[in-house]
Formats: structure tokens, sequence, C-alpha cells
């Protein structure tokens, strides 16, 4: 069974773009398209494919249209046998924040790599902040309020209720889950493009 997170994405108040993850049993696909104000369109691609958890992800593919770059790896050939130390593709610590957000852990330590350089692999957690007022898109409660961070970038923050993120920092750009019918009308021909496509199952 296959579930989809859809997000607006937001950049100076302004909805720019969208993130579309489609996750399932073996597999996690993350799509982020959004055109720079006066600029380019930039579409990236990653799905990394998995067995019993992240941890023993067994390939993934990154693409990055703007760049033209496109990488395809496959663990046993990187890493060989692996655990829970295992490095794992950036895009894919989406899980271990879904997970760590199941759990009552104040932090969750993992080591994590940019998809287009698996040799250099950084360690990273996610560390809870507390309780937060902040304005989110139609979500109840109070958020509590929980980091990213990594040793060599600045962290992402999210906020989240009832252990579901409700709006995320991405270094200055900023995501909310949101239905398609929020998160399409109004955007540029090009992306809009992107993100139906993604929705109708046209991946990368």
């Amino acid at each position: 069974m296959t579930t989809t997170e859809i997000n607006s994405f937001h950049e100076g108040g302004a909805k720019i773009g969208g993130l579309i993850r489609h996750l399932s049993e073996d597999r996690i696909q993350t799509t982020l398209a959004f055109r720079i104000p006066s600029g380019p369109v930039v579409h990236l691609f990653q799905e990394t494919r998995f067995a019993a958890n992240v941890f023993g992800w067994s390939a993934y593919r990154y693409v990055d249209h703007l760049q033209n770059i496109k990488v395809q790896v496959r663990a046993a050939e990187q890493f060989g046998e692996r655990d829970a130390r295992t490095p794992i593709p950036s895009y894919a610590a989406h899980l271990v924040l879904r997970e760590f957000l199941a759990s009552a852990a104040p932090q969750r330590e993992f080591r994590q790599f940019h998809e287009d350089d698996p040799s250099t692999a950084v360690s990273a957690s996610f560390v809870r902040r507390g309780p937060d007022t902040i304005q989110t898109r139609g979500a109840r409660g109070t958020p509590s309020r929980l980091s990213w961070r990594s040793t060599v970038a600045r962290g992402n923050t999210f906020w989240c209720v009832d252990g579901v993120p409700v709006k995320s920092d991405w270094q200055g750009a900023t995501s909310y889950p949101a239905t398609a019918g929020f998160v399409l009308p109004g955007l540029d021909a090009d992306v809009l493009s992107i993100l139906k496509g993604v929705l109708t199952g046209i991946e990368g």
C-alpha cells in the first residue's frame, strides 16, 4: 500500500511549489519542484529502496534536473553489510523523523550523506525542543518544536502536533502539509505540470 504526503512549498511568504512523498513498505519517493523567483525551475527527485527499515536500504536513485545530475547507488557496492550505524541518503531521513515522532525519545542520532556524494557521511540528529507558538495551516493544538542538525550543515526546524509535522523550515523556505486542491492552484505552469505528473504516477 502506498500513501502520499503533499506539502505546499513557500519562500518569502509566497507559494512557489510543492513537496510530494510517496511512501510504501519498501521505498520512499520524494519530489520537490519550485521556481526560483525570476529564475529557473528546480526539480529534484529521489527514491530510496529498503527492506525491514531504512537503515537496511538497498539502493537509491537521485535526479537533479536543473543541474543535470543523475546518481544511482546500490548499498552493497558502497557499504557492504548494513545496520543501524549505516549512513542513509539524506532524503530518506524523513523516515527516521517519522519513527522518532512515534517515540518518546528526546533525541535520535544517525548518519547520512547527500545523494550526489555517498562517500562523505556526516553525523546528524533530531532533537526535541519543547512546545512552541507559531502559526500553522489549520493545525489544532500546541505545536512542539524539534530540530535537525548535522556536523556540517545549518539545521532545519520542524513543528509537530500529535506526532505529525505541521510546518517545516528548510533554512528559510517552508513547507506545510496540504491537499492538492490547495497546493496546485496558482503555481507556475512548468512546476504545475511536474507536480501533476507526480500525483498521477509519473516519477522523476
